[in-house]
């Protein structure tokens, strides 16, 4: 799995209870403006969850729509709040 974080105390604190529940080695916590780090993964992605800036999740949807597996899922948290992400 891998996350997005922007804040560095929140990006602290994750890897904190990635650690804690036994995990940390399936988690790769990337700090940074996902927005620019988004696109560097590599490789198809079976599932991708948005939850971020509500005002970035049409550029989220257009960045990670064409990654996803045959078959894969995209969840996006709130959606109502965000009428473009819906109508895209």
């Amino acid at each position: 799995m891998t996350t997005f974080e922007i804040d560095h105390d929140r990006a602290t604190q994750a890897r904190e209870h990635f650690k804690e529940a036994g995990v940390e080695e399936m988690v790769t916590v990337i700090e940074g403006d996902a927005h620019l780090r988004v696109s560097k993964l590599t490789g198809p992605i079976d599932l991708a969850f948005i939850g971020a800036d509500k005002g970035g999740y049409v550029d989220y949807l257009g960045k990670l729509l064409p990654r996803i597996r045959p078959r894969g899922l995209l969840l996006a948290h709130n959606v109502d709040m965000v009428p473009d992400y819906v109508k895209a």
